[in-house]
């Protein structure tokens, strides 16, 4: 069992917002009223089940005393080998294309997948498409330009025509993040408009089901309003 649980792929994505990588929402797209449970998520998960070794188990399970809002509950050993219990909040909100919003305060919008009957796949939202979409006034929101430091100059006769290379590349844009400041139903609107292309193309981290309700042969309905 692991020590820490910033290992676990929702801890990563809050720890995001601290390297200000990633994309940001002001608001979730959908909130305790207007998200669904989705029971296909329900249960005992494996993270990383192919590698050696894997990742943590966790348990996803809808948060006591909501509606419609669930939460992830991994337990680990903390740095005294006491129990450490962590709980991270979420919105699921099934449709054409499967969203969640992780998060309390700020949010973070990320795609996720069904392979088969016990394999779940999470999708990072693509930083440059959505910058892009910000510059042209398709979304509203904030992204800052990186600060990018200057490498030390080094001396002409160390320099290899690789170094040389180097120095004229352009700064990774995804090393800055962007916050979305319209509306859950202006961002929503761009996911639909746009699908895939607004996620990165392969998952940043998989599941495997260990244990659960069955799940439903179809994604549930979302909510009436």
């Amino acid at each position: 069992m692991t020590r820490l649980l910033p290992r676990i792929v929702l801890a990563a994505v809050a720890a995001c917002s601290a390297s200000c990588c990633g994309v940001s929402t002001e608001q979730p797209l959908s909130d305790d009223a207007t998200s669904t449970i989705d029971r296909r998520l329900l249960g005992l998960w494996q993270a990383k089940p192919d590698e050696d070794p894997p990742g943590d188990q966790l348990v996803i399970a809808k948060k006591k005393d909501t509606r419609n809002t669930m939460e992830v509950v991994v337990v680990g050993l903390d740095e005294d080998d006491t129990a450490k219990v962590e709980r991270i909040t979420f919105y699921a909100r099934p449709g054409k294309m499967d969203l969640l919003s992780v998060g309390e305060g700020g949010y973070y919008p990320l795609r996720y997948r069904f392979r088969g009957e016990d394999r779940l796949e999470l999708f990072d939202i693509d930083t440059d498409f959505v910058r892009q979409a910000v510059a042209r006034g398709e979304l509203k929101g904030e992204c800052p330009e990186p600060k990018v430091e200057a490498a030390p100059a080094k001396p002409d006769d160390e320099m290899s025509q690789e170094d040389e290379s180097d120095e004229k590349k352009e700064p990774d844009k995804k090393t800055c993040g962007c916050h979305l400041t319209g509306s859950p139903e202006e961002i929503i609107a761009f996911i639909e408009k746009h699908g895939e292309k607004c996620f990165e193309k392969e998952p940043f981290f998989v599941f495997r089901k260990i244990a659960g309700p069955d799940a439903d042969e179809k994604p549930p309905e979302q909510p009436s309003q």
